[in-house]
């Protein structure tokens, strides 16, 4: 089937009625004047006439057929299907990946990376307009193609390619007019996604040639240690022509990120000042030096930090307090200052803040004192405010989880327990599994073949040690030793400073003995090893005192006296106060309080209850003024809503309206992945050591255009033009031969 690239020109093949309007307009300049002579030319002329009427149309026919030809060669005809393919008239179909992660806007004077990509688009699609064969034209941003919800979204589809679609310093041409909004995106995403969504976005390709433009500054993140990547570009060597990777960096950059920002684990409530802490990483070559850190509140200004260095390659944590007089979500954000790379200079967080955090204290001896000691040690009088509500329960409260759910409390502290329901059992392991945490006290009234039996079961319980037997820390007035040593673990750390002197008079009486400790085990082990038991604290005489293990998601602590007398006079030290609070800072569950790892791209979910709230909820986005109605879907657990594909970091905020029409809102925090801002970039030579065997071109954003074709057979509008050119020179031929020709000099009459 015969079509052509441009069209509207078409209109030229009107120009092939010139030659009979030329003809026409001749003729009527002839005048008829009669004289003598004439008739015997006259009479001769009748006898040549109809040979030279059919010479005379025949100039005319060529004449006109020259016009249509040079009309056909301008609108660029072409064949489809077989007959096409055989005459060597093949689309060139040209795909361009474009990467606009947001490593994209690094800036280099003023003008972003991103700036040149775009503009290597537009080289290429021009380059391809000047080419006599049919040519369309893809573009695919990498942020599209990543999209959690449905398939990729491309900003062109095998568009023609012709003046309607680009033509140079013409900005309303259709290319110009997708490429001037678009800027880089606040995505991480890589090329993978973008080159799995080729199969299905593009038809087979018979029948054209493909050449694969990826477009992007290959920072060495995306294209280091990625065996995927290797394998789909293999599979699109063999569907294409070419393969034409378009470089728009030309060095590394150093750039300083914000990869976290979250309160210390810990109390976190209305009405107490909590640590929150912000890392920062170094992704430069030289040490950052005091780096500032301005501190958002709720919107308004909470002051600003000071990091110490951080050495290139390296992260270092700062920490500020923060203090909100109201419970429920409050926003924290932060921000560095400027450099290469603005959008991870930020990192937001939501805090949800309760009036008080509920802890569960279990009474193992209502005749004793451990409980009440535990709870009091939590919420001490005073006028500073803990922000802990402890609430004291026997050992039976923790069998009905459905109607005393374990989940509403922020740890769970058992004092000397004797023995527990195995439902309990069950609960409290569900429970430490799913992120709480958990101490036990140990005592007199311990169970040493319960414990071990049902709660430690060979290192496969919640109990991080096997217990022995009761023991007595014997005295030795010329030691000058301390009866409890600390470590640098949390619960303890603080103890570590000289001047705070109030570990050192604690006296143990009796403690709990451990069988055989792992050998790996130590006071100081790093948090990084993850061992499966750290002992925290120790007595004089090296037995462990203090020992935490991670079960699940939570954390599981023991202590192995108890605070009162015959046991210790821990109760009557102040440190006690001190490891308790700081405990209930190291065990809490945080996974309902904050969450500052929603990334840019991911869905935004709710469940709620359908017995409160209406079916629909309202989502405005980061510096959106309208705000996203988003329907819920029934679940098990109520409505589920979902926000999809997040495309900008910062806080969403969500009008949820309950089934009496009352409204209420509730924020998300949305952040970057950090990552993306290492612009660390791989150059042409290891990306061909990288992928080996693999045929591709390597060229600079400015110098791109598409290769030679390596079709070897000549277009259609090259045949077109030679048979222009023997057009016209039948044309001469044959219009000489219709004139007249006067004789020679000397030639016979």
């Amino acid at each position: 089937m015969l079509s052509f690239l441009n069209t509207p020109l078409l209109w030229g093949l009107a120009a092939v009625s010139v030659p009979v309007i030329i003809h026409l307009i001749n003729l009527m300049r002839h005048r008829r004047v009669r004289w003598a002579a004439m008739e015997f030319l006259l009479a001769g002329q009748r006898k040549h006439s109809t040979w030279i009427r059919l010479k005379e149309m025949l100039l005319l026919l060529l004449r006109m057929a020259a016009v249509a030809a040079v009309v056909l060669i301008v609108a660029r005809p072409r064949l489809d299907g077989g007959l096409g393919k055989r005459l060597g008239d093949v689309n060139t179909h040209h795909v361009v990946l474009l990467d606009d992660s947001f490593s994209m806007s690094d800036r280099f004077a003023e003008r972003n990376v991103f700036d040149q990509a775009k503009a290597a688009v537009e080289r290429i699609a021009q380059a391809a307009l000047d080419e006599s064969s049919a040519q369309t034209f893809t573009l695919l941003r990498t942020s599209q193609a990543a999209a959690s919800q449905g398939a990729a979204k491309p900003d062109l589809l095998e568009e023609t390619v012709n003046a309607e679609f680009v033509f140079r310093d013409r900005p309303d041409r259709k290319l110009n007019r997708v490429l001037e909004p678009i800027g880089p995106s606040e995505s991480a995403a890589g090329p993978e996604a973008a080159l799995r969504s080729l199969s299905t976005l593009l038809k087979s390709g018979d029948g054209e040639e493909r050449i694969l433009y990826i477009v992007s500054d290959f920072r060495a993140r995306d294209w280091r240690g990625t065996p995927e990547l290797r394998s789909l570009l293999a599979a699109q060597e063999k569907r294409s022509a070419q393969i034409i990777f378009v470089n728009c960096v030309e060095t590394d950059r150093p750039n300083l990120a914000v990869t976290s920002l979250a309160p210390k684990s810990g109390t976190v409530t209305a009405g107490v000042h909590f640590e929150v802490q912000v890392e920062a990483r170094n992704f430069g070559l030289a040490t950052a030096e005091r780096t500032a850190v301005d501190i958002r509140s709720d919107g308004d200004s909470g002051g600003t930090i000071f990091l110490d260095p951080i050495p290139p390659g390296k992260s270092v944590v700062g920490k500020f307090f923060a203090f909100f007089s109201d419970p429920g979500e409050h926003k924290l954000s932060v921000e560095l200052p400027s450099d290469p790379i603005a959008t991870d200079n930020r990192r937001y967080c939501v805090v949800d803040l309760p009036a008080k955090m509920p802890v569960l204290v279990i009474d193992g001896n209502p005749t004793s004192t451990e409980a009440a000691d535990v709870a009091w040690a939590l919420a001490p009088a005073g006028p500073v405010a803990s922000g802990i509500a402890p609430q004291v329960q026997p050992p039976s409260f923790l069998i009905d989880d459905e109607n005393h759910r374990l989940a509403d409390y922020w740890a769970v502290y058992l004092a000397n327990v004797k023995e527990l329901d195995d439902a309990a059992v069950r609960n409290l392991e569900a429970y430490a599994n799913a992120g709480g945490g958990v101490c036990f006290v140990v005592g007199n009234q311990t169970s040493v073949p319960f414990f071990n039996d049902k709660l430690h079961r060979d290192g496969a319980g919640l109990f991080p040690v096997a217990l022995d037997s009761e023991k007595q820390l014997f005295r030795d007035r010329e030691a000058k030793a301390f009866d409890i040593v600390g470590s640098s673990h949390p619960v303890f750390a603080r103890f570590a400073d000289e001047r705070n002197s109030f570990l050192r008079d604690v006296a143990i009486d009796r403690y709990f003995g451990v069988r055989e400790l792992p050998p790996a085990l130590a006071a100081d082990t790093p948090a990084d090893a993850e061992p499966a038991v750290t002992i925290a604290a120790t007595l004089r005489n090296g037995a462990p005192l203090a020992v935490e293990r991670q079960f699940g998601k939570g954390r599981v602590m023991v202590l192995l006296t108890v605070p009162s007398a015959p046991w210790s006079d821990w109760k009557k030290n102040p440190s006690f106060v001190i490891t308790m609070l700081e405990t209930q800072s190291h065990i809490a569950r945080r996974d309902r309080q904050f969450d500052d790892a929603r990334l840019v791209g991911s869905p935004i979910t709710f469940v709620l209850d359908a017995k409160i709230y209406q079916a629909n909820i309202n989502i405005l986005p980061p510096r959106g003024s309208e705000t996203v109605p988003v329907p819920g879907v029934v679940v098990p657990d109520g409505l589920k809503f979902d926000y999809p594909d997040a495309a900008q970091a910062g806080f969403y905020q969500a009008e949820l309206i309950r089934l009496d029409k009352t409204a209420e809102l509730r924020q998300a925090a949305v952040n970057v992945d950090a990552g993306e801002g290492d612009l660390a970039r791989v150059g042409e030579s290891e990306l061909r050591e990288r992928l080996d065997g693999l045929r591709f071109q390597f060229r600079a954003a400015d110098r791109v255009q598409p290769a030679e074709s390596e079709s070897s057979s000549s277009m259609l509008s090259s045949l077109i033009l030679y048979g222009l050119i023997v057009l016209l020179l039948g044309e001469q031929a044959l219009a000489y031969a219709c004139s007249y020709h006067a004789p020679r000099k000397g030639a016979a009459v």
